[in-house]
C-alpha cells in the first residue's frame, strides 16, 4: 500500500495514516520502521518529513503576505504564506529533464508561439515558455468554501506532458483581497524578472538578505532563461485579480478592443470595435483611469494584455453555445410528441441517447429535464458541463436538418445558426485543414443569425435568444488566428479540482499559510521528481 499515495491525495487523516503504518511495522518491522513510534499530535508532521525525503523541489519561499480577516471585515498584515517560485521550478526541471525537451515549441498556440518569438528577438536567445493559470475551485465535501489556485505550465510541451501543472501558490477566497494578489504578483513579477534575465537572485524580493528557511537559495543553481507566454483564466478572475473590465463595465468590457457593452450586437466582419484594438498602454490607462492598482504581473518583463488568453471552455461551452442550445431546445421542444413539456422533454432524450450511442459520446446528460434549459427567472440557457454541453452540438445540427422547415424564417434562422456553429466546433479538431479560416467565417455567420434570431423573438419572450458579453469575446476567439483547443482551460480545471481535494479541512483555523503548506507539501509527496525527457 502507497501511504505517501493516501497523505498526498488527502484521502485520509494523517493520525489514520499512521495508524495504518504502525499496524504494518507489527506485521513487517522493516517496511516502515523509521515511521513507527506513539500516535500524537505530530503525526503529520513526522509523515510529512519522511515522505519528503524523495522530493527533488525547493523548500516553499516564505513571504510576509496582506490577507483578508472575513470577521473584523479588515485587511491582515504579515501573514506568513508559503508558495513556489517559477525560476526555481524552472531550476529543478533542468536538473532531471532535457534542455531540448523543455524548449520545445512544436505544441505552442499560434499567438502564443508569435509573443515567445518577439521575446527571443529582445532577448537574443532561446527562452522557455511559461504559462500561468488562475481560477477558483469548490473544496470542502460539502462545497462549502472556495480556494484561488495559480498554477505554472510549459505550453510547448510534447504531447505526453501537456497535463503537467505546479501549483505555485492556493489560498481560500474568503481570505484573500486586493493587497494579496498584490503581494503575491509582486513575488511573482520578481521570479519572472531573474527567469528573464537568467541572473540567480542574491537576496530576497523586497530586497532583504536571506532568511534561514532560504539557505539553499544562497547558491546559484542552473536554470533556462524564460518568458511568460500565456496567462488562461475566466472573465471573472481576470476582472477581480487583473483589474481588466467586466462584461458591465460601461467604458468598455473588452480587454483587447474598445467595445462597450452596447457594441456587444455588432457582430459583423464591419463591426467598429474591430478596428478599434486595444494596446496595453491603453490598457493600463483604463485601469487607472477606474482608480485600481496596477497588478504587478502587468509590469513584469515582456507581459502585454495580449497574452491574457479568452478561455474557450467559459465562453464557448458554458456561454454562447449553452446560450443557443438552451434557446434551440426550447424552440423545437413543441415539435416533439407529448402531453406536457416533461413528457415532451423525455421524448426529445430518446433522440438525445440515440445519439449518444450511434456516435459513442461518453460525455452524457443522465436525464433531460424542462428546467435544464428553462430556468424561471433567467434567460434560456442549458445548464450542464462544459463537455456535456459541446458534446450536443453535433446533434443540434443533426436535429435542425430533421425537424425545422426552412420555408419558416425563424426555423431557417435557427438551422443556419446550428449548421456554422457545428462547423466552428469541427474546426477544434487537430485534423482540421484550415481551422483558422473556418472559425473566423463560420464564428461571425453564427453570431449574426444569433443577433436576427433576438432581433426578431426578443420582444415578444424578453428570456429568448439573450445577447451576452461572451458573444463578444467569442468572436475575438474565433477571428484572432489562435487555436482555442491548446488554450482552452480543461486541463487546468480538472487539475483545480486535485488541488481542491487536497486543501480539504478536518479541522484547524482556515487561514492562507496553512491551506498554501498543506496543499504544495501533498503536491511534493505524490510528486517528489518530474522528469521531462
Amino acid at each position: 500500500m502507497n501511504m505517501g499515495e493516501l497523505l498526498s491525495r488527502n484521502e485520509l487523516p494523517a493520525t489514520r495514516v499512521g495508524e495504518i503504518v504502525n499496524d504494518v511495522n507489527r506485521v513487517a518491522p522493516t517496511e516502515l520502521r523509521d515511521l513507527t513510534g506513539p500516535l500524537g499530535n505530530n503525526t503529520a508532521k513526522k509523515l510529512r518529513r519522511r515522505f519528503l525525503k524523495k522530493s527533488t523541489w525547493m523548500p516553499d519561499y516564505i513571504a510576509d503576505v496582506r490577507t483578508w480577516d472575513p470577521k473584523t471585515q479588515k485587511v491582515v498584515q504579515g501573514e506568513k504564506v508559503p508558495m513556489q517560485l517559477i525560476h526555481e521550478v524552472v531550476a529543478v526541471l533542468l536538473k532531471h529533464g532535457f534542455r531540448d525537451k523543455l524548449l520545445a515549441k512544436d505544441r505552442m498556440d499560434p499567438l502564443t508561439l508569435e509573443h515567445l518569438r518577439h521575446c527571443e528577438l529582445e532577448a537574443g536567445c532561446d527562452l522557455l515558455g511559461t504559462g500561468l493559470w488562475g481560477d477558483g475551485a469548490p473544496t470542502q465535501w460539502d462545497r462549502n468554501e472556495t480556494i484561488d489556485v495559480l498554477s505554472l505550465s510549459l505550453p510547448g510541451l510534447e504531447v505526453e506532458y501537456r497535463n503537467l501543472r505546479i501549483p505555485l501558490i492556493v489560498l481560500p477566497h474568503s481570505r484573500v483581497c486586493s493587497e494579496t494578489w498584490e503581494d503575491v504578483f509582486s513575488i511573482i513579477k520578481w521570479s519572472l524578472t531573474i527567469l528573464a534575465t537568467g541572473r540567480w537572485p542574491t537576496c530576497r524580493h523586497d530586497g532583504s538578505a536571506w532568511e534561514q528557511s532560504d539557505k539553499c537559495r544562497r547558491t546559484a543553481r542552473p536554470f533556462l532563461r524564460g518568458a511568460l507566454v500565456e496567462v488562461r483564466q475566466d472573465w471573472k478572475f481576470a476582472a477581480e485579480v487583473f483589474g481588466f473590465p467586466a462584461h458591465n463595465t460601461l467604458e468598455g468590457c473588452c480587454w483587447a478592443c474598445k467595445c462597450t457593452p452596447a457594441q456587444v450586437r455588432q457582430v459583423d466582419s464591419g463591426a467598429s470595435w474591430r478596428s478599434e484594438p486595444l494596446s496595453h498602454a491603453d490598457c493600463l490607462l483604463r485601469i487607472l483611469r477606474s482608480r485600481r492598482t496596477v497588478n504587478p504581473l502587468l509590469t513584469a518583463p515582456w507581459v502585454t494584455s495580449r497574452i491574457f488568453r479568452m478561455d474557450w471552455l467559459h465562453v464557448a461551452d458554458l456561454g454562447v453555445t449553452a446560450d443557443f442550445i438552451g434557446n434551440f431546445l426550447h424552440e423545437v421542444l413543441e415539435l416533439f410528441p407529448g402531453g406536457n413539456k416533461k413528457d415532451r422533454c423525455a421524448n426529445l432524450y430518446v433522440e438525445v441517447q440515440a445519439y449518444y450511442d450511434a456516435e459513442g459520446i461518453s460525455d452524457r446528460f443522465d436525464c433531460l429535464l424542462p428546467t435544464f434549459f428553462e430556468p424561471k427567472d433567467k434567460p434560456y440557457k442549458l445548464r450542464g458541463s462544459a463537455a456535456n454541453i459541446r458534446a450536443l452540438v453535433p446533434f443540434v445540427w443533426q436535429l435542425a436538418q430533421e425537424m425545422l422547415d426552412i420555408s419558416v424564417p425563424k426555423h431557417a434562422a435557427m438551422r443556419h445558426a446550428a449548421f456554422h456553429l457545428n462547423e466552428v466546433y469541427s474546426a477544434l479538431s487537430a485534423d482540421h485543414p484550415d481551422p483558422c479560416a473556418t472559425m473566423r467565417e463560420h464564428g461571425i455567420k453564427f453570431a449574426i443569425q444569433y443577433v436576427a434570431l433576438h432581433d426578431n423573438l426578443n420582444a415578444a419572450d424578453d428570456k429568448a435568444w439573450r445577447i451576452k458579453p461572451k458573444m463578444h469575446l467569442f468572436l475575438h476567439i474565433t477571428s484572432d488566428n489562435s487555436m482555442p483547443r491548446l488554450t482552452w482551460t480543461y486541463r487546468d480545471e480538472d487539475f483545480g479540482g486535485s488541488v481542491a481535494r487536497m486543501s480539504r479541512r478536518r479541522g484547524g483555523l482556515l487561514k492562507c499559510g496553512s491551506t498554501s503548506f498543506s496543499c504544495l507539501s501533498r503536491f511534493r509527496i505524490a510528486n517528489p521528481c518530474i522528469r521531462i525527457r
